[in-house]
C-alpha cells in the first residue's frame, strides 16, 4: 500500500469558538467521481422529508451556505463544484417557508485533482504553520496530501467548535478493497476520514484540558 497521510497532531491557537446547533445526523452522504465530475450521493431512506438542501461550509464565517434545493428528495445525486465541506440537511417546511425538523447527512470532504504543477510545494496553515507536499512523490500522492492540508486548513479557519459538525463517515479499509487494494479514491475519502477524525478528538482533548484548568 502506498505512504499516506493518516493523522496530524497540529497545535490549535486557544480561540473563541462559537456554538453552533446542528440537526441531528441520520442521513448518508457520499461522493464520487463520473467522468471528470464530481457527484454528491445522498439517502435518507429512513426519514421522509419535504426539502433537501445541498449545503457547503464557509470556514471564513463558520456556516453553512446553501448550494441547492430539491424537493421530496430523499435519495438523490447532484454534481458539486469546488473543493470543501459538504453535507445534505433534510428539512420540513412550515408557512412563511421556515425550515423545522431538520436532519443532516455526514460531511464529505469533495477533493480537488490538480495537476502537478498547480500543486503548491507547501500550504501555510492559518496559524503560519507551514505544511510541506513531497513534491518527489508521485501525483496521486501530492494530490493526497495537498488535499488533506485544505482540509486541515479549513477545519482550524471554521472559528467554532468542530466537534459541533456532522461526522465523517468512512467504511473500513477491508471494506473498501477490491482485488486487494484500496482505488486512488476510496484512499482519498479515507485519509480524510481519518484526519477529520483526527481534528476532531484533538479538539475534546483541547476542551477538557481547558476544563481542567478552571
Amino acid at each position: 500500500m502506498r505512504n499516506r497521510i493518516d493523522k496530524f497532531g497540529l497545535a490549535l491557537t486557544t480561540i473563541a469558538l462559537l456554538t453552533v446547533v446542528q440537526p441531528a445526523q441520520s442521513g448518508e452522504l457520499a461522493v464520487r467521481r463520473d467522468q471528470g465530475t464530481q457527484v454528491l450521493q445522498w439517502d435518507f431512506s429512513g426519514s421522509q422529508k419535504l426539502r433537501y438542501d445541498i449545503d457547503r461550509f464557509d470556514p471564513i464565517f463558520g456556516r453553512w451556505n446553501k448550494i441547492s434545493t430539491r424537493s421530496m428528495a430523499h435519495s438523490g445525486k447532484d454534481e458539486v463544484a469546488g473543493a470543501g465541506l459538504y453535507r445534505v440537511k433534510a428539512c420540513n417546511t412550515s408557512e412563511g417557508n421556515k425550515l423545522e425538523n431538520c436532519e443532516s447527512s455526514n460531511v464529505v470532504w469533495v477533493p480537488v485533482f490538480p495537476t502537478e504543477d498547480e500543486i503548491p510545494a507547501a500550504v501555510v496553515g492559518i496559524h503560519g504553520e507551514v505544511m510541506t507536499v513531497d513534491k518527489n512523490l508521485d501525483l496521486e500522492q501530492q494530490t493526497e496530501q495537498y488535499n488533506v492540508y485544505l482540509l486541515v486548513k479549513t477545519l482550524d479557519s471554521t472559528g467554532i467548535d468542530i466537534r459541533d459538525l456532522p461526522p465523517m463517515l468512512a467504511a473500513s479499509e477491508q471494506q473498501m478493497m477490491e482485488d486487494g487494494r484500496l482505488s486512488f479514491d476510496e484512499g482519498l475519502q479515507l485519509a480524510f476520514y481519518l484526519n477529520y477524525s483526527a481534528k476532531r478528538e484533538l479538539a475534546g482533548q483541547e476542551h477538557t484540558a481547558a476544563g481542567h484548568r478552571h
